[in-house]
């Protein structure tokens, strides 16, 4: 039987940080041992659930590379699988109809929290017999609930938790279908996971407590139980459940904030798990290396400072083919570069790549590149360099550029001028001149080489923004 795992999203929200993670592991062990990762929507929350978070879901998912192998799996359409496991466990005699009232249980579990016992059910709708509650299903509302064992327990090789052993006596009959006719989650989940020949479970440890009851239920319906994995949920670095203070938000986002997918799956996997001391791992090395059993158990720490770390690293080492979609994403977003040429963007890539940690940061370096005028500058910038005593200096500069053939505009003789210039007014260096002319043609003070700046800009875009320096200097 091919393994097959299955990441299973409430489109209630968007995908965030933490999903993501589970959707990753999923996608690992998939790869690593030649099987497949399935998508199942848990869209069965009507108010709750959302197209827009679907689509969310859909796109956080792509852009982190973890696209499933098959067309999702909505769940809603599925109930029909659902009621009818229902019905064949009561006509097994394995669950049974429910007619209390919700005033009884309320009542119930008043008295229970006063006699400070574990709220459960307590059978009462079991003295009913089989006849009795059809007869009462006519014309009384009603649920299914699963009969529990009373005795015994549930155990199971948690592949990352280890065994782990609850008594049957801890449980209470679980409600498979309520009395509006539609299926619990617990139901729903077995019955999709048995139809969609999931071999692999791997998901929040905070479901270790609906795992007991899923067995049950594969068991009762005579359905191979699949092997489960809890994943230690992720925590602030304040030692809390990580939050949307903590970085918690849609993957989206970080996209939008200028961080790579590959960075932020790079991140992911050594949430809970490493291989070594190693911190860089490409996807495919994650895929070679990645061992579900390998995770830790405790909970993990959320730290985005060692993921911009990593984006920063990631940045660096990219092709500029590699991070022309995502430059362009965020230029898009500054209400930049509308037709973009496509030579000068991988160009300016090229140059910024060393300076910047992530690709909001490029767009913002790179913006001098992409407008008309740069006015207004940087103001501290242009108080500090753009005064009238290097204004006859940008003049002689602007000058003799202007007389310098196009055929000459590269950076060694762009170089040349400046330094007979630096030399000729009596400058103390190459920055007293540098520093203006980067304002000059960029804005502020900071951009890569400024000769490489002036090839990138040409000699036109270069002389018109001197020429509208001067008339601004005073």
């Amino acid at each position: 039987m091919i393994m097959r795992t299955r990441f299973a999203p409430s489109p209630t929200g968007f995908l965030h940080i933490g999903g993501a993670r589970t959707a990753l592991f999923c996608y690992l062990h998939a790869r690593h041992h030649g099987g497949l990762l399935a998508l199942r929507i848990e869209d069965t929350d009507i108010e709750r659930s959302s197209q827009e978070a679907v689509a969310a879901i859909l796109a956080g998912l792509e852009w982190l590379g973890l696209t499933p192998d098959e067309p999702p799996v909505w769940q809603s359409a599925n109930v029909a699988h659902h009621l009818a496991a229902a019905e064949q466990l009561l006509e097994a005699g394995k669950a049974y109809r429910c007619f209390c009232s919700r005033e009884r249980l309320d009542a119930l579990r008043e008295q229970q929290r006063q006699d400070q016992t574990k709220p459960r059910y307590d059978g009462h709708c079991l003295q009913l017999s089989a006849d009795e509650a059809k007869a009462m299903a006519t014309s009384h509302p009603y649920v299914i609930r699963f009969k529990t064992p009373s005795e015994g327990e549930i155990v199971w090789e948690d592949w990352i938790q280890g065994d782990i052993c609850i008594q049957n006596s801890e449980l209470d009959d679980l409600v498979l279908v309520r009395s509006d006719g539609t299926p619990t989650y617990n139901l729903a989940v077995v019955v999709d996971d048995h139809h969609m020949n999931i071999t692999h479970i791997i998901r929040g440890e905070d479901h270790i407590s609906n795992t007991p009851r899923q067995i049950h239920l594969f068991q009762a319906l005579g359905w191979e139980v699949p092997h489960y994995a809890h994943m230690p949920l992720l925590h602030g670095p304040d030692g809390a459940k990580l939050s949307k203070r903590h970085g918690a938000v849609s993957v989206l986002q970080y996209r939008e904030e200028g961080f790579l997918p590959e960075a932020v799956n790079n991140y992911l996997v050594r949430l809970g798990w490493s291989h070594g001391d190693q911190e860089i791992f490409s996807q495919q090395e994650m895929i070679d290396l990645f061992d579900v059993r390998q995770v830790g158990r405790s909970a993990t720490i959320f730290n985005v400072s060692k993921l911009l770390w990593l984006n920063g690293h990631y940045l660096r080492q990219a092709t500029p083919e590699r991070l022309a979609p995502e430059l362009l994403y965020q230029l898009q977003r500054l209400g930049l570069a509308s037709d973009p040429d496509p030579d000068g963007l991988l160009t300016l890539i090229a140059l910024l790549q060393p300076r910047c940690k992530t690709m909001v940061e490029m767009a913002q370096a790179s913006r001098f590149y992409w407008v008309n005028s740069v006015q207004p500058y940087h103001e501290a910038a242009a108080n500090k360099h753009l005064t009238a005593a290097i204004r006859p200096v940008l003049a002689d500069l602007t000058e003799q550029l202007a007389q310098l053939p196009s055929s000459a505009w590269q950076t060694d003789p762009l170089e040349q001028l400046l330094r007979t210039i630096t030399s000729s007014h009596g400058l103390k260096g190459m920055g007293q001149l540098a520093q203006p002319l980067r304002v000059a043609l960029t804005g502020s003070d900071t951009s890569p080489s400024i000769f490489e700046v002036m090839v990138l800009l040409g000699r036109d875009r270069t002389l018109d923004r001197l020429q509208r320096c001067l008339e601004w200097i005073p």
